[in-house]
């Protein structure tokens, strides 16, 4: 099951019988391993396709480390809804992940399969081993420092300028007929962590997850905008506010690492770029919340980025030892793995 079938939209809330009925579908051709965690709308497991476990004992005479770490890499996450909290929200990311992000980007899970119908839905993800940014700030927050907030802003703001814009790091081209991608959700447990693929030192690499209150908005100019459409933009009033909440994140960690007893002066020049991130706090005065604001978010970010970039490295400090090693650590042991294998 290597593709994504066409999501096909869900009425109401779903059932316990359905979320059986949907673990039970899953594990026709998955094996669910362990729970990753649990959210207000659904839980998160661990998962492996049985013909990659099968395809990896094949090619392996004994189970050497080797043989796990090969096993290990073809894991991923797999969403369930829970039943009668759920509103819909694992019924819009599939959809979204299936039908309007059909380019990728490596700051956003993407959809490596699903099923959405009457009586089952589940979605599986790219598994992030290091966990989400909440649980590592409020486990490792004396590892933060200021580079790292660069950092995370950084790789944040690549997230939305693809959501946004379609930009990606190969194109780097403004898609400006594409519809505009609200997270509508984005705090720091939406933000998953994964040990670094891009090549900068010791930091994680941070991906945007969990679309299930996006939104998107084809924006044009603002004469063509009617009253009937006023009520979508005034909708997509909260979404456009993803930069500024960007802004919130950061300034939670500078305030958490500035809280600790060793604590260095504040970074103002960093305090000035976050302090313009969250001017994007959409208002209710007109379309500039929406339409200009949209307007001007691009050039804001690509002068941000250039920024973050500068400071990231000009400031850089490693990670401390125990946030190094929660973002690295081996969160699927062999022993998870060979229940894969009973």
């Amino acid at each position: 099951m290597s593709s994504s079938p066409t999501a096909q939209p869900l009425q109401g809330s779903i059932s316990a019988e359905a979320i059986s009925s949907s673990k039970a579908h899953h594990q026709r051709t998955h094996i669910l391993l362990k729970t990753l965690g649990a959210g207000d709308n659904g839980d998160i497991h661990a998962s492996i396709l049985r013909s990659d476990v099968d395809q990896t004992t094949a090619k392996h005479d004994r189970r050497t480390a080797a043989f796990y770490k090969e096993l290990r890499a073809k894991v991923v996450a797999v969403k369930f809804v829970k039943p009668s909290t759920a509103e819909g929200d694992l019924e819009n990311e599939i959809t979204f992940l299936t039908q309007c992000l059909t380019t990728r980007s490596v700051r956003v899970v993407h959809c490596i399969n699903s099923v959405l119908n009457d009586n089952v839905q589940w979605l599986t993800t790219p598994y992030c081993s290091g966990g989400d940014l909440q649980s590592f700030i409020n486990d490792h927050g004396a590892s933060l420092n200021t580079s790292f907030i660069w950092h995370a802003g950084l790789e944040l703001c690549e997230a939305l300028s693809f959501l946004l814009y379609g930009v990606t790091k190969e194109t780097q081209t403004h898609k400006s007929n594409r519809p505009k991608i609200f997270h509508g959700d984005i705090f720091t447990g939406n933000i998953l962590l994964r040990p670094s693929t891009n090549g900068f030192k010791t930091f994680p690499d941070l991906v945007v997850a969990d679309f299930g209150r996006a939104t998107q908005l084809v924006i044009r100019d603002a004469i063509s905008l009617t009253a009937k459409t006023h009520h979508r933009l005034y909708h997509a009033l909260e979404q456009v506010q993803d930069l500024a909440t960007v802004g919130q994140i950061l300034t939670g960690m500078q305030n958490m690492m500035l809280a600790a007893p060793d604590a260095l002066p504040p970074d103002e020049f960093l305090k000035e770029w976050i302090a313009e991130l969250q001017d994007f706090e959409g208002d209710e005065a007109g379309l500039r919340s929406v339409v200009a604001q949209v307007a001007r978010g691009l050039p804001f970010i690509r002068k941000f980025m250039l920024a973050a970039r500068r400071e990231r490295e000009a400031t850089y400090q490693p990670l401390g030892l125990a946030g190094m090693t929660a973002v690295n650590a081996v969160n699927i042991t062999d022993a998870d793995l060979a229940l894969a294998l009973t």
